[in-house]
């Protein structure tokens, strides 16, 4: 059951959400009022859940006796929802180009300088920073980056463990690209 809940967490659902798809899969057809109880759930708050699950198309309805009843129609549900979020992905890169211009636009319309440098504290602005230059690398087709005292990433990863995993990330991610680290003390 945790490998469904994780990619339903990759999909970006919610625990609830997940529980209440996870009941409906395993129930069968079944009305909201029992789902809700099923899943120890508020009944209006299941309703609203179970229409999310609707609109994503992971569930179904049908009505019998004048009862709407919920259920997951196939076991392909989820393989579906991918897809379909790999296509609005797609669509949104692809409309990517006239966003930017318009952004573009409203930059030069600025009235004061934006700043160069930004300021970062964490494991998240860690690994920010390191996509960044893999990013700018990538654009800038870069075979080789030289940057100061790249041992100073490697003593902080060993002082702070949690930051070993983005240090380590960086480095697999740059040789994958064929981008050379080197390093000026």
């Amino acid at each position: 059951m945790n490998a469904v809940k994780q990619y339903l967490h990759q999909l970006e659902y919610t625990d609830k959400e997940i529980e209440l798809f996870l009941a409906v899969y395993q129930y069968g057809p079944k009305p909201a009022s029992t789902v809700a109880k099923l899943s120890n759930t508020e009944r209006t708050y299941c309703y609203k859940v179970l229409q999310k699950l609707l609109t994503d198309n992971l569930i179904q309805q049908t009505t019998e006796k004048n009862t709407k009843l919920f259920f997951v129609a196939n076991d392909d549900v989820l393989i579906n929802r991918l897809h379909s979020q790999i296509h609005q992905l797609q669509k949104l890169e692809d409309s990517y180009e006239e966003v930017k211009q318009e952004l573009t636009l409203l930059r030069l319309n600025q009235q004061t300088r934006t700043p160069k440098i930004a300021i970062f504290d964490g494991q998240e602005s860690l690994k920010r920073v390191f996509q960044d230059i893999l990013l700018t690398a990538q654009q800038k087709e870069l075979l080789a980056i030289t940057m100061f005292i790249p041992q100073t990433f490697a003593s902080i990863a060993q002082q702070q463990p949690k930051y070993q995993q983005a240090f380590q990330s960086f480095l697999e991610q740059a040789e994958k690209a064929g981008l050379t680290i080197n390093g000026v003390l």
